[in-house]
């Protein structure tokens, strides 16, 4: 039995989703042969902020307590301490234990970690799916783990770095994400309104900012699911749950509008009364394709702005034009669309009138009925002890 488990975020959050990335890795790992569990902290914990040593091997013996050898960790940069953290005691309470850790944080200090935290066993970087079962069947079977492309791990007291494994060309190829795997799926929301699932719409964003983890992390590769699979999984899902509402996942589900048009052609054409969201950017698109999605039932946009500085913006790398990007957004709103503005503060280049170039950005934007402004600390990921 192989364990997947989500760390509790650092902070208290409003609401917690259903785990994707980790029923698509159990996907992967049935498809293997092997048992698969599932344990969300993020649920389990939500809206609690502190761990003490208490709490932390309450959560081990938690862990510790499913039969399970092989212990997986998913962690993002903002419970990135806090999966280490229970990483060290679940293996405090059983050596044994195998633990494997990965996702976007642990792929770009793999050999870092593994240096500073003697815990963790191996890390899984890039895309998962095919990488561990791989590494699962290599540890069982006792074939050389040099063979096994996007892993890092020790050897002889040495610290291994493999060669990278391609990413996955053809997301229809991927099995449908392991939805049973959700016991009680109602302890997700706490209202009739914020019933929505995510479905995965595809990986990668072409473009090319400088703090943009997920970009490098998917080879800057744009890739989706074909809209038959998307639909597919989006029909899974109501006629498991009753759920019409979804989150599409992916960076920048609108970069390719030829994609987005013929989604939208296939879900008028199946009259499946679904409601949705994704990303997107302010440039590169038009109210014409946003009137389009919204007639295909989407009915809310997330948009990284980012920063209200147009210095701010060449340093990064994203080069909107704030002007055409609020213009944007005020059209978008008045045409009935919920926007969300996310930005970011804690460049290291962000000079104090930067950032009251971007509050006073987020200030025009709640003075138009913007109800959803973000504003976010930037997270460094150079040091895994962070």
């Amino acid at each position: 039995m192989i364990q997947l488990i989500c760390p509790p975020y650092n902070a208290a959050v409003d609401t917690v989703d259903p785990p994707l990335n980790l029923l698509v890795l159990g996907a992967a790992l049935l498809e293997a042969g092997y048992g698969v569990c599932l344990t969300d902290l993020a649920l389990l914990y939500s809206g609690t902020s502190h761990f003490d040593a208490a709490a932390l091997a309450g959560i081990a013996r938690l862990i510790i307590g499913k039969p399970s050898r092989v212990l997986g960790f998913t962690a993002m940069c903002g419970n990135y301490s806090i999966a280490l953290r229970i990483a060290e005691e679940c293996k405090r309470l059983d050596p044994d234990r195998i633990i494997i850790l990965g996702g976007p944080h642990a792929s770009f200090v793999a050999a870092e970690t593994l240096t500073h935290f003697p815990a963790i066993d191996y890390i899984v970087a890039g895309e998962g799916e095919l990488t561990l079962p791989e590494l699962v069947v290599a540890l069982e079977s006792g074939h050389p783990l040099s063979e096994v492309e996007g892993i890092c791990f020790r050897e002889e007291g040495t610290i291994r770095t493999n060669p990278p494994r391609p990413i996955l060309r053809n997301l229809d190829d991927t099995p449908f994400p392991a939805f049973h795997l959700i016991e009680d799926i109602e302890a997700y929301f706490s209202t009739p309104e914020s019933r929505f699932f995510p479905v995965e719409a595809g990986r990668g964003c072409p473009f090319n900012c400088s703090f943009c983890s997920t970009s490098t992390f998917f080879s800057r590769k744009y890739r989706t699911k074909s809209p038959a699979r998307i639909i597919a999984e989006m029909r899974y899902v109501r006629d498991r749950w009753g759920i019409t509402h979804f989150s599409l996942t992916h960076d920048n589900f609108t970069v390719n509008q030829k994609f987005v048009r013929q989604f939208c052609r296939e879900l008028l054409d199946c009259s499946e009364p679904f409601t949705w969201s994704c990303s997107s950017r302010t440039d590169h698109v038009n109210i014409e394709l946003f009137e389009v999605m919204m007639q295909a039932g989407c009915n809310g946009v997330f948009f990284g702005i980012e920063s209200g500085s147009q210095p701010i913006q060449q340093v990064i790398g994203k080069k909107l034009d704030l002007n055409q990007a609020y213009e944007l957004l005020r059209e978008l709103h008045r045409l009935g669309l919920s926007c969300t503005a996310s930005f970011i503060t804690g460049f290291p280049e962000e000079t104090t009138e930067d950032l009251n170039q971007t509050l006073d950005m987020i200030v025009r934007l709640l003075s138009i009925g913007i109800a959803d402004v973000q504003l976010h600390q930037l997270s460094l990921s150079r040091n895994p002890i962070v």
